[in-house]
């Protein structure tokens, strides 16, 4: 599976590389957006073979806020990552992405194909943004994990409860791709009567 480097772990994975190794990184492609650029980039020379890693650069500090790898071969049987850690991470990404309202890096958290069923329709990837989008500037969008696990497929089944200004709190169910960093799909749990719709 994945493994997330924190800045420290990078660095010192970075200055152990032996004198004298050649790596390169090639560009592939960039997206800029408001506050920051995105790019695609093969980078050559640490692993044992070239990998694609997705980063995003903040244009005022001029450093990396943070960057994946597009595929992740699996390793034989080598034990997941804990599943609460690894959701944990993507949602304090989230919660700072959907800060921004860019609704071009919103949609980035989410597959193509991604489809959320709430109690009053169901929404694709371009409706999601949509809502995520109209929410105030500032409103405070707060998701508290409640319990998580590794399905068969790599990916991870997740259950959350989110909070929203002017609406009552509500679990919802996810299905999270840590190798794409995307949600493929979600769901509400309980379509009880709610003082505020927003997304269902």
């Amino acid at each position: 599976m994945k493994e997330t480097q924190v800045p420290g772990h990078a660095v010192r994975k970075l200055t152990s590389l032996p004198s004298g190794t050649r790596f390169s990184f090639t560009l592939q492609a960039v997206s800029e957006y408001v506050h920051s650029v995105e790019f695609t980039v093969v980078v050559a020379g640490i692993n044992a073979s070239p990998f694609e890693a997705q980063l995003v650069l903040n244009k005022y500090d001029k450093r990396l806020e943070y960057g994946h790898m597009l595929a992740c071969p699996l390793i034989g049987r080598s034990q997941p990552e804990d599943s609460n850690a690894v959701v944990q991470r993507f949602l304090s990404s989230m919660k700072e992405t959907i800060g921004s309202h860019e609704a071009a890096l919103i949609g980035k958290l989410f597959d193509e194909a991604f489809i959320f069923k709430g109690c009053h329709g169901t929404y694709t990837k371009a409706q999601a943004i949509a809502k995520l989008t109209s929410l105030p500037s500032g409103a405070s969008f707060n998701f508290s994990l409640i319990d998580s696990k590794w399905n068969n497929q790599g990916q991870i089944e997740y259950t959350v409860s989110v909070s929203v200004p002017r609406m009552d709190s509500f679990k919802a169910q996810f299905v999270y791709c840590p190798h794409r960093n995307v949600l493929k799909s979600g769901s509400i749990e309980n379509c009880a009567a709610r003082r505020y719709s927003v997304f269902y």
